[in-house]
């Protein structure tokens, strides 16, 4: 009673109606879980992909450091090979003999002679302390661009061991300051020491400014002491204080640090390189993110919503016009009552009409049971004789495909044995060449010859092993094409004269072994949308036909295919120059399991499958001519106007 109730009154509310209050609930219901959930999830996310993104800015940063410091060897090493630096070392210091004392350091206010005073080189030089010493570890000369002198213990590390070194980079930290020292030998055309030129660059403040102008403005970086404490330098020191402690920054900041001893100098202390991100900027960017997402979202929904309703109403139109059209079709045919559709639910109508219908439906299926019983029987006798004849005919097909196939493929992997095997010897000939001139180079016994001699050898072993691999890939290629399409039935458009090329390509194996020559013309421009399976088919049983009955085993003779348009039809003529046939035999060509030629394996099948694939599948006509002793010619018509480019 109750469910006879809910139902009457829910009949009674239009479909429309339900349908958007179902969806708006439905979808607002999603839409709150889907938010909170994404939201949940997004400030990590977020959090992780900033983080990434230090780790990029903190390798930005490592890398551009990397590159400054090495620049700085670089650059002494030019230094010192100057002739100017030579000749200022040679007459400036050639006076002083080995026993003498050394004579007073000099300290330049200005430019010292054998330092550039302008040009690229000069502005590349970023050390502000230059040093000269002599082959003896005695200080000569040196130069400083600042005011501010150097630590004396510094000072004292510079020489130490000077006499026994070649060249050196290093990086020492004193009162809290790590400096790179670079140290480079300069030596005479004997390769004899002259002089030692030491850079002194302070890795400070001063000196991380320079990084600032490429840094993005919400990330620092900063170089820690030797126990990585605190902020021993500051790219930006009015943001970043020196002096700073680390769990004082961790507090504000993501912290990203790299061991400056990754640069590879030769240094027992240790420096680190970070790079530091605002905790500040990750919350903002973080709810700004996800504010804005949260709005695209709400549009995105509303939009999606506005859709789903505008999709419910054409669907409640479309069923309203269904239903007028069922009603009017069982008043008409049925029988049935008119039923009104005014202000309720077309689909609680539709499916009350569609139950009365089924039940006339039912009854009138009941009284044609009985006649399709009585044809069921008197068909099933001719129907099971059809499907034998089809399955039989089918399987003839298909086997008469499959063998050609594996002949196929058994001819064309015996043509690609040959190409692919010298393209084996050729290559191992090279790399036998290869290894022996490895060995000169080696022990160092190479000779200009040799390497004249292996490059001679390489190019014709590589001409040897292209070309060979070129012959393997044309017939793999035909092969490919023709075996895809006679495994398949598939209808596209092709270049007639071509697609025969490449069936006659793929027929090689066959006829290499006879004295049969092949000819063939065709338009360049013939194209057609068929079966190219289908013509594969035909013209390599014509072929098969031609070798088993037309010719002896070694006989001379020629295969000729002519292909041509005439009056919106492809005419194609096959003919052979072989023994031909009588008109007895020609008779019964067409006919299936009629060969003349069961003790050589002919199976009866080859003409037959023609016949059919050229009336049934083409839609054409095949005719042949032939007499004793003046060979065969088939000439086939099928229509060309479907799909044919013609120009």
């Amino acid at each position: 009673m109750i469910k006879a109730t809910i139902n009457r009154y829910l009949r009674r509310l239009p479909l429309a109606l339900k349908a958007v209050v179902l969806t708006a609930l439905i979808g607002s219901f999603s839409w709150l879980l889907f938010d909170h959930a994404h939201h949940w999830r997004m400030k990590p996310l977020f959090q992780d992909f900033l983080f990434k993104e230090l780790q990029h800015r903190s390798l930005a940063h490592w890398e551009g450091l990397d590159s400054r410091l090495r620049s700085q060897s670089r650059i002494a090493r030019l230094l010192v090979q100057r002739q100017a630096f030579l000749v200022h070392v040679a007459h400036a210091w050639g006076q002083t003999s080995a026993g003498a004392d050394r004579p007073v350091p000099i300290h330049h206010q200005k430019i010292p002679p054998w330092l550039p005073r302008k040009g690229i080189l000069r502005d590349l030089i970023d050390a502000p302390y230059l040093f000269l010493f002599d082959t003896r570890g005695g200080l000569r000369e040196s130069y400083s661009e600042i005011d501010t002198e150097l630590p004396a213990m510094l000072l004292d590390e510079l020489v130490v061991g000077l006499e026994r070194m070649e060249s050196e980079d290093s990086i020492r930290l004193v009162d809290g300051t790590a400096y790179l020292l670079t140290r480079v030998k300069a030596v005479d055309t004997f390769d004899v020491g002259m002089a030692f030129l030491v850079l002194v660059t302070p890795l400070d403040s001063n000196y991380l400014l320079s990084f600032r102008g490429s840094a993005a403005s919400d990330a620092v970086m900063v170089l820690l002491s030797l126990d990585g404490r605190c902020v021993s330098a500051s790219a930006r020191p009015d943001i970043v204080a020196v002096g700073t402690s680390v769990d004082l920054l961790k507090q504000r900041y993501l912290i990203q640090s790299r061991p400056l001893l990754d640069y590879g100098f030769s240094s027992d202390d240790f420096v680190q390189v970070a790079t530091l991100m605002p905790l500040s900027v990750v919350s903002e960017l973080s709810q700004a993110v996800a504010h804005i997402d949260r709005s695209l979202r709400t549009v995105g929904f509303i939009g999606l919503l506005l859709s789903f309703i505008g999709i419910i109403m054409w669907l409640v139109g479309r069923i309203q016009a269904f239903t007028h059209e069922m009603l009017t079709f069982s008043k008409r045919y049925l029988g049935s009552e008119p039923v009104s559709m005014r202000g309720g639910d077309q689909l609680m109508i539709m499916g009350e009409q569609f139950r009365t219908m089924m039940a006339s439906v039912v009854e009138v299926r009941r009284s044609l049971e009985d006649r399709e019983k009585e044809l069921t029987l008197a068909n099933k006798s001719l129907w099971e004789s059809l499907v034998m004849v089809k399955r039989t005919q089918a399987k003839l097909l298909e086997t008469e495909k499959m063998a050609y196939l594996g002949g196929l493929v058994a001819g064309v992997a015996h043509e690609i044995n040959t190409p692919v095997g010298i393209g084996i010897t050729a290559a191992s000939f090279l790399d036998a060449k290869c290894r022996d001139l490895n060995a000169l180079l080696e022990s160092g016994t190479m000779k200009r010859a040799d390497l004249v001699a292996f490059i001679k050898d390489a190019r014709e072993s590589s001409e040897m092993v292209l070309n060979n691999l070129q012959r393997a890939a044309d017939l793999i290629r035909s092969f490919k094409q023709v075996a895809v399409d006679q495994s398949s039935e598939e209808k596209r458009l092709f270049n007639v004269g071509q697609y025969i090329q490449q069936i006659f390509k793929s027929l090689q194996p066959r006829l290499k072994k006879t004295r049969i020559g092949i000819s063939t013309e065709c338009p360049d421009n013939l194209e057609y949308n068929g079966f190219p399976g289908v013509l594969s088919q035909i013209v390599t049983n014509l072929v098969e036909n031609s070798i088993k009955h037309g010719f002896e085993p070694d006989g001379v003779g020629e295969i000729r295919l002519q292909i041509e348009l005439v009056a919106g039809n492809i005419r194609m003529v096959y003919s052979d120059s072989g023994r031909g046939m009588t008109e007895n035999v020609m008779e019964h060509i067409f006919e299936p399991f009629f060969t003349t030629a069961r003790n050589k394996g002919g199976s009866g099948l080859g003409l037959h499958i023609v016949y059919n694939l050229v009336t049934q599948t083409l839609g054409g006509s095949i005719h042949c001519e032939s007499g004793p002793g003046q060979g065969v010619r088939f000439i086939i018509v099928f229509p060309g106007l479907e799909g044919l480019f013609h120009g």
